[in-house]
C-alpha cells in the first residue's frame, strides 16, 4: 500500500510538473521574444552576460553543494521515527542557511568585485556599478528562500516548486518588458526584475510552509545558530571543511 501511494504521488507530481513547465516556457519565450525586440542591444547584453555572470557567480557557490548535502538527507521514509525526523529536519534548514550566509558576505562582494574590475562597455561606470550591486543584494534574497525550498524539495512537493518558479519567471520577465517599454528604463530594470523574481520565491516557499504546516511550518525553517551538532555554527565549520 505504500508503495502504491508513493508511486500513484510520484505521478501526479510528475504530471503537474510537466505542465506547469511547459507553461511556463511559453510565457517565457513570448515575453522574451518581446524583451528582446523592444530592448536596447546594449542594455539587454548588460542584463544577458554580465548580470548573468554574477547571478551564476553567487548562487552556483553559495548553495549548490549545500542542495545537493540537503537532499541526501531522507525525510520522507515511513520507517524514521519522528524525533529523527525533526533533527534531520533542522539539519537541511540550518544547512540552507548556511547558504545564504555564504551568499552574502562571501560571494556577492566577490561577485561585484568581479563585475566591476571587469566593466562593460556602452553605459557610464557608475551606472554599471549600481545596477551590478543592485542585482546582487536580489540574488542574496534569493537565497533567503533556500530553507523553505530544501524542505518542498525533500519532501518531493515538485508541483510546488513548478508553480513558484513559473510565477517567478512572469514576474521578472514582465518587470523587464514593462521597464523597457514603457517607462523607458535603464539597466537598473534587470536589478528591479530579479528583485521581483526574488522576493516571489521567498514569498511563494514561505507561504506555503506557513499555509501547508510542511516541516513543522514556519517555526521549522528559522535558524538556529548554537553550537550543537545541527547548529549553524558548528555545520558550518564541517561544510567549509569539506568543501575546502
Amino acid at each position: 500500500r505504500i508503495m502504491v501511494s508513493a508511486v500513484q504521488r510520484a505521478r501526479r507530481s510528475i504530471g503537474a510538473l510537466f505542465g506547469v513547465q511547459i507553461l511556463t516556457k511559453v510565457v517565457n519565450f513570448g515575453l522574451s521574444t518581446l524583451i528582446v525586440k523592444f530592448t536596447d542591444n546594449k542594455i539587454f547584453g548588460l542584463g544577458a552576460v554580465p548580470l548573468a555572470l554574477l547571478l551564476t557567480t553567487i548562487q552556483f557557490l553559495s548553495r549548490d553543494g549545500v542542495r545537493g548535502a540537503c537532499r541526501r538527507i531522507d525525510v520522507t521514509s515511513p520507517t524514521i521515527s519522528l524525533p529523527l525526523k525533526k533533527q534531520r529536519i533542522r539539519h537541511i534548514v540550518n544547512l540552507s542557511w548556511i547558504a545564504a550566509l555564504a551568499g552574502a558576505f562571501v560571494f556577492q562582494p566577490l561577485g561585484v568585485s568581479l563585475l566591476t574590475y571587469m566593466g562593460y562597455q556602452g553605459i557610464s561606470a557608475s551606472q554599471f556599478n549600481r545596477a551590478a550591486s543592485a542585482f546582487a543584494i536580489a540574488a542574496v534574497v534569493e537565497l533567503a528562500a533556500e530553507p523553505a525550498f530544501n524542505l518542498v524539495i525533500t519532501h518531493e512537493h515538485l508541483p510546488i516548486k513548478a508553480g513558484v518558479e513559473a510565477l517567478g519567471v512572469f514576474i521578472k520577465a514582465s518587470i523587464i518588458l514593462v521597464g523597457v517599454v514603457v517607462f523607458q528604463m535603464g539597466p537598473e530594470v534587470y536589478a528591479l526584475a530579479q528583485m521581483g523574481y526574488s522576493l516571489a520565491q521567498v514569498a511563494g516557499y514561505y507561504i506555503y510552509i506557513a499555509i501547508s504546516g510542511l516541516g513543522g511550518g514556519l517555526s521549522s525553517v528559522m535558524p538556529n545558530f548554537g553550537t550543537g551538532p545541527v547548529g549553524v555554527s558548528k555545520l558550518s565549520f564541517w561544510f567549509g571543511s569539506n568543501s575546502l
